[in-house]
């Protein structure tokens, strides 16, 4: 391995890592914000699933943009951004 690969490499886990972390914080606020639409004010089962379902959504398709860009066509580049974009904009919004 060459320096500079091994220097990619760990940009790409430090990316991850804060990915990860700043996601994992917003998911109490997205919950919250799905619970105010539930009928049922005890059960935040599903407040979270659609939060952690959000966010890890987001993050797989940053890790999939990141590791296999050179293998997707342009135009699947384009929607996997598309929705990258408009999920992070949701989640912050939300937090917001």
């Amino acid at each position: 391995m060459t320096t500079a690969s091994v220097f990619r490499v760990f940009v790409r886990v430090v990316f991850i890592l804060a990915f990860i972390s700043f996601m994992s914080a917003s998911i109490h606020h997205i919950a919250t914000y799905f619970h105010d639409f539930e009928p049922d004010g005890s059960d935040w089962t599903n407040s979270y699933m659609l939060a952690v379902s959000i966010d890890l959504t987001n993050l797989i398709l940053t890790i999939g943009v990141m590791f296999f860009r050179k293998q997707m066509p342009w135009y699947a580049q384009l929607i996997v951004w598309f929705f990258i974009i408009v999920l992070t904009a949701f989640s912050w919004t939300v937090n917001w």
